[in-house]
């Protein structure tokens, strides 16, 4: 994996192995102008003040026609229903001047971002890139350490990935709520997109979840397919993004909620977005303050992320690792976002091989595919390392590169 740098200079593939056991660094980020804004029409969401007063809140919501779809009490936001005829424009100036508001922003989109694939590259070639056969000489992974896969979901009763699916223990599947958390019978996770606890992966284009969740876990040794950086890890998959790969903030931060609730340790972000969202960093911040790192990727246009900012990989919290994509060679992909301050690492990005709906298996590259080697690394290092605080995880992934020269 490399630590990134401006083009065309290029830093970078890390080992593995060294990452078990080395030290600490870290790239700083900052907020920048950001791509174009889209957002869901006819949604708000809203953070008061703690001196606001709850009745005088609500009879202004009644006045205004607005109601809460659902509040998330991590970081004190509401996600709001604006009446019809009611501008997202128009509603963000009447909040902005409230004095009782702390911030008010649109529910901005988040969505995957892929780039054909070419078929002709060796299967697995990033684990040998990244010495994966070095490390599993030592440690091969545990199911005590979990990953959140925010994503299309996962096809998670597949032949290479169903013994490392995550499962809630405390829930029964009896059509109640048996463990209390808000979520009935999510054994294996859940689907906010649909609000059902089938987080199935129906992104028929890619199934890019289930595709992230390989690379991440994918059973090995198991005479079966393909094996993920962990042979053993428990993948819990969490449906954010629908059958087009698209996905909104507020079910990201349900997600993000639902995994630090649940006991995950890493987050995969496979996604990206061009505009600041305050409520997604206080998410990701909530996240921090819980111990759990959050793995994003950096984005598949081309640019500078310095320059201009793809998000949540931007956000300047030490929980965060912003991952661009590299090919066989260990140079830059052609589609891969960088950034000497916003970027971190880079992992393996271009024709990876890994698992698909079905019982099958399949070529994608992007970024989306560099970030779980990423995660999968980070659970390599818990296993082996079971009391480490995120901090020192992600310090022994940035500290553990080769360097090369541009």
């Amino acid at each position: 994996m490399l630590p990134s740098a401006r083009k065309p200079r290029i830093w970078v593939i890390a080992f593995i192995c060294f990452s078990i056991a080395a030290g600490w660094a870290f790239a700083g980020r900052s907020v920048q102008p950001a791509r174009k804004a889209q957002y869901v029409p006819g949604e708000l969401l809203v953070k008061y003040r703690p001196s606001a007063r709850k009745a005088a809140l609500e009879d202004s919501q009644r006045q205004r026609g607005v109601s809460t779809l659902r509040t998330f009490e991590s970081i004190r936001v509401r996600h709001l229903k604006l009446p019809d005829g009611m501008t997202v424009e128009e509603a963000l100036e009447i909040y902005r001047d409230d004095p009782d508001v702390a911030y008010a922003e649109p529910n901005y989109v988040r969505r995957i971002s892929l780039v054909p694939n070419d078929p002709d590259f060796g299967e697995l070639w990033g684990m040998q890139n990244v010495d994966a056969p070095k490390a599993w000489n030592t440690q091969t992974g545990s199911g005590t350490v979990v990953v959140a896969v925010l994503d299309t979901g996962a096809d998670w009763d597949h032949e290479d990935l169903t013994h490392n699916i995550w499962t809630n223990h405390d829930e029964a599947e009896n059509g109640a709520d048996s463990d209390g958390n808000g979520y009935t019978d999510d054994i294996r996770g859940w689907d906010f997109v649909n609000g059902d606890n089938d987080p199935d992966d129906d992104h028929g284009a890619t199934y890019h979840g289930t595709h992230v969740s390989g690379t991440i876990g994918a059973e090995g040794d198991n005479g079966i397919g393909i094996t993920g950086v962990n042979w053993s890890v428990s993948i819990m998959p969490l449906k954010i993004l629908d059958a087009n790969g698209d996905g909104f903030v507020s079910d990201e931060i349900d997600a993000m909620n639902y995994a630090v609730a649940n006991g995950a340790n890493i987050i995969n972000a496979s996604f990206s977005g061009g505009s600041y969202s305050q409520s997604e960093h206080d998410a990701v911040n909530s996240a921090r303050a819980a111990g759990v790192l959050f793995v994003a990727a950096a984005g598949n246009d081309g640019q500078d992320n310095d320059d201009i900012p793809a998000y949540p990989a931007n956000y300047d919290l030490d929980n965060v690792i912003a991952v661009a994509a590299t090919d066989q060679n260990d140079d830059m992909a052609w589609f891969s976002n960088y950034g000497a301050t916003s970027v971190d690492v880079a992992a393996p990005g271009v024709n990876i091989y890994s698992t698909k709906a079905g019982d099958s298996y399949q070529y994608s590259s992007g970024t989306s595919m560099a970030t779980p080697h990423v995660a999968g690394l980070a659970a390599l290092i818990w296993a082996e390392n079971a009391g480490l605080p995120y901090d020192q995880v992600k310090g022994r992934i940035l500290n553990g590169v080769d360097v090369l020269s541009g």
